[in-house]
């Protein structure tokens, strides 16, 4: 079962910059797509007994991309989701002025 924790190094396998949240430091400091930034959502526990059963965790990952799509990268994405069995939805947007395009991957993460 993949935790937390585990997603950095998870998502470093694809061989691109990772970071949590985002880049921080000066602008120049963010390195040019592609890259992933991830961050923890909501949650929405399971508990009885006043004590917490099952943490639910929700992840979003957003894959950072020049210009266009890049299927070939979307794809390995979610290979490496699939293999580690984690089940995702999907989501796109383009940010024009700056020619990007954005994929987010949305799945839950059971502790």
């Amino acid at each position: 079962m993949t935790k937390l924790a585990d997603i950095y190094k998870l998502l470093c396998r694809l061989g691109i910059p990772v970071t949590y949240r985002e880049f921080s430091g000066p602008k120049e400091n963010i390195p040019d797509p592609p890259y992933i930034a991830y961050y923890e959502g909501r949650s929405d526990n399971t508990g009885a007994d006043n004590t917490v059963l099952a943490e639910n965790i929700s992840v979003v990952v957003e894959l950072y991309t020049d210009g266009c799509r890049d299927f070939d990268l979307e794809y390995r994405l979610k290979s490496l989701l699939l293999k580690e069995g984690i089940f995702y939805n999907t989501d796109h947007t383009d940010i024009q002025e700056e020619d990007i395009h954005i994929a987010y991957f949305k799945f839950t993460l059971i502790e």
